[in-house]
Formats: C-alpha cells, structure tokens, sequence
C-alpha cells in the first residue's frame, strides 16, 4: 500500500469543538502551519519541553509513509520560445 504509514507512526485522534477549531485555524495560518496536525503537534512538543521532558529532535519528525508513495512528479512540459512583446516588434520594424 503506497500510501499507508510506516509501522512506527501511530494516530492519536484529537476531538475539539467547532468554534475551538476555527481559533486554531485561524492561528495557524498567522502562525505559517500549512496543517493543524503541525500545530498542535509543535505544542505538544512545546508543553513538553516546558514540563521537563526531553524531547529529542528525532522525536519531532514525522515517520515516513512504506513504499514509494505520494504523487507521481508531473511531466515536464516542452518550453516554449517567449512571444515578442508588441514594444520589440515596432522596434525591430523601426530598425528596418
């Protein structure tokens, strides 16, 4: 399964209220989460750290998905020569 997580990753479902989560919503985008797993799992780490809890750097990154997974890379389209802007054109008539 290309998409299925590693055999040490393991979920935690995590249940707010509704207008709890639009605060967090809200924070993380002022906050540069691009998820809401990121944020709450940053202060997780943060809480932690604050209690005492040695968190390791290894502790704070994410296990990796088995197999190859993700999207397949997009083909590379053949390049096009730029158009001529209206201003060359009247210059290189000009220069005739």
């Amino acid at each position: 399964m290309p998409s299925s997580r590693s055999e040490e990753a393991k979920g935690v479902i995590v249940m707010f209220r509704g207008n709890f989560l639009d605060k967090i919503d809200a924070a993380m985008e002022r906050m540069g989460y691009s998820d809401r797993s990121s944020l709450i799992r940053a202060a997780v780490y943060d809480l932690l750290e604050k209690h005492g809890v040695a968190v390791q750097p290894i502790d704070k990154t994410i296990p990796g998905r088995k197999g190859k997974g993700g999207r397949p890379p997009k083909e590379k389209k053949a390049e096009l020569a730029p158009l001529p802007s209206p201003a060359a054109e009247k210059v290189k008539r000009a220069s005739r």
